[in-house]
């Protein structure tokens, strides 16, 4: 009986250092291989990192995380997969780039991962590396035809607005264009 204690309490200790067997990688030293997949659009090798314990807010060299670099290559179904793991729409790169902003400027006109930005709290005020919103560049895009404009009592329903209820006129004023968009 007392050998057996021993040899339990042996194995618990070498398994909580690290030396029991099966995937003994650090959670940390899959960040990278998370934001090489998430660039990569490779959904199913995102969610086995992120079964393994990767950390969903894992940086690169230029501060990107791993939604910020699927954010660049509009891999939209990998852009899903982490912010349902809890990635921040509203995490910036370096350049000051977020998944929103990108969303606004860097995929042309397909609004899917903007219209997943905006339904997860992206800050519609933030601002990228030349001061510009996310707003200007999506009323630029069309995207603001895309969500239901939001309407108060006594509001011009025909007058278009910005994604989260601001006026293009707000977003237009900022850029100084945009005129044709007031109607």
């Amino acid at each position: 009986m007392r050998v057996r204690r021993r040899l339990l309490l042996a194995s618990l200790l070498a398994c909580s250092l690290g030396s029991c067997g099966g995937d003994s990688e650090p959670a940390a030293d899959l960040g990278p291989q998370l934001l090489e997949a998430a660039r990569a659009g490779d959904g199913t090798q995102v969610r086995a990192l992120l079964g393994r314990g990767a950390e969903v807010e894992s940086r690169d060299s230029t501060g990107a995380t791993a939604l910020v670099a699927a954010a660049y290559g509009n891999h939209v179904d990998v852009a899903r997969l982490l912010v349902e793991a809890g990635a921040d729409v509203n995490a910036k790169d370096e350049s000051e780039q977020s998944a929103y902003l990108i969303a606004t400027s860097e995929v042309g006109d397909d609004a899917r991962l903007f219209e997943l930005a905006l339904a997860n709290g992206a800050e519609v005020d933030a601002t990228d590396s030349y001061n510009g919103t996310g707003l200007i560049r999506a009323a630029e895009r069309g995207h603001w035809r895309r969500r239901r404009p939001h309407r108060r009592p006594g509001h011009d329903a025909a007058r278009p607005r910005a994604p989260a209820g601001l006026p293009c006129d707000r977003a237009d004023s900022r850029a100084g264009r945009y005129p044709r968009a007031l109607g």
